[in-house]
């Protein structure tokens, strides 16, 4: 910051944005602490006459703040500060920062609303080049859990491609009054939402908005309770056919699952058929959405919950039955590469892929390829015959 007000024609040069925590929550030695200090004191003055006149501050009592916030060595003012003096920036990457996220999100706002129009004093001012952002948090902490309506924000920018999120939550009315922009006006193309727990519900309204997504990843954290909402692949695939089933090209789908923290529906994630993707060349699941539970009813209540309390007890251990579906029946036949995540039985395993040897490869024609997470589950004589339909299996230390 002090070079850029030393020389402003420094700030047309950085493309890429990359902060995390400041000094005062890492652990910074008396003598860093007191060097920041004594820069912060020397610019702060400089820094009065920049956000006084900056539109797209749109902060509440402004210059109080910054001299509150320096001085307390919260640094997101300065930080926002910088998305707009830099105008050509590409990337923006935020890792476990102190960051005040609804601030932030303000200040995308207003310079997303600015540049969708031509006649704002702000048009064309800041992020006109932003075409990937990614923001990283703790994991485990739920306090910490941004609201996917930062994303919506973001999402605004016409020159946005890639957003990526870890630890972010949202119900289904976090979107109550609908997007803030006209649906499918985005040009995202990649959206990648990691350890978080977000409703179907929110997803579909987000997904609503993107005109061009083909890549999308999401992974469900079950700890995050109070502020995030169960973990629902059934609905979260159903949000995607409504608004990307033409386009979608990788999908990632998979959940940090604790069984004694899922109810019995929570459980049950078959997601059905994905032939309506029609552009889908690479899925990354894990084996329980192909799972297909029996009539609930055939077994009591008392066992469902008995079976729930039992810890040494692997996932098909329900007293209640289900079968495999088949994998050669549900996908589409643009896929190319299947990568499984494996948590049932070996012989499940088998079931859902032993139609690919056979007659069923037809139906899906580009597959060439099946990776496993670990060491295969599948007999030598199933491998054989998958390779023989022309199917490489591999995992990820392994191949065969």
């Amino acid at each position: 910051m002090g070079d850029i007000l030393d020389d402003p024609r420094i700030r047309y040069y950085p493309t890429t944005l990359q902060y995390g925590p400041n000094l005062y929550l890492t652990g910074a030695s008396v003598a860093d602490l007191v060097s920041r200090d004594q820069v912060a004191e020397k610019l702060v003055m400089n820094f009065h006459s920049i956000v006084h006149s900056c539109d797209l501050a749109v902060w509440v009592d402004k210059l109080k703040i910054l001299d509150i916030e320096c001085n307390l060595g919260n640094e997101d003012v300065l930080q926002n500060l910088l998305c707009v003096l830099l105008p050509n920036l590409k990337s923006i990457s935020i890792i476990a920062s102190g960051i005040n996220a609804g601030r932030f999100k303000q200040m995308v706002q207003a310079i997303a609303l600015a540049n969708r129009d031509s006649t704002s004093s702000c048009y064309g001012k800041a992020l006109t080049h932003l075409e990937s952002f990614s923001y990283s948090c703790d994991d485990d902490n739920e306090e910490d859990c941004k609201s996917i309506d930062l994303l919506e924000m973001l999402a605004m920018l016409p020159s946005i491609r890639i957003l990526r999120g870890t630890n972010f939550c949202g119900k289904k009315d976090i979107f109550a009054g609908g997007l803030s922009f006209a649906l499918g006006t985005s040009n995202v193309t990649e959206l990648e939402l990691n350890y978080s727990s977000i409703s179907a519900e929110a997803l579909d309204c987000l997904l609503a908005g993107l005109a061009g997504l083909k890549r999308f990843t999401y992974s469900h954290n079950c700890y995050i309770t109070e502020r995030g909402s169960h973990y629902d692949a059934p609905g979260i695939i159903e949000a995607l056919r409504n608004n990307a089933a033409h386009r979608l090209e990788f999908l990632r789908l998979k959940a940090w699952r604790q069984p004694d923290l899922l109810t019995f529906d929570e459980d049950q994630q078959y997601i059905g058929s994905l032939r309506m993707f029609q552009s889908l060349k690479s899925i990354q699941l894990q084996d329980l959405v192909f799972r297909i539970w029996e009539n609930k009813d055939e077994t009591s209540e008392d066992d469902d919950e008995s079976a729930y309390k039992d810890e040494h007890r692997p996932y098909s251990w329900r007293n209640v039955p289900y079968r495999m579906d088949r994998l050669e029946k549900i996908l589409p036949t643009s896929v190319e590469t299947v990568h499984l995540m494996q948590e049932l039985e070996d012989s499940d395993m088998a079931n859902l892929l032993r139609g690919l040897s056979g007659k069923g490869k037809k139906r899906v024609p580009n597959l060439k390829s099946l990776v496993f997470e670990q060491k295969t589950p599948l007999t030598e004589d199933l491998q054989w015959s998958l390779r023989w339909a022309g199917i490489e299996i591999s995992s990820l230390n392994h191949q065969f």
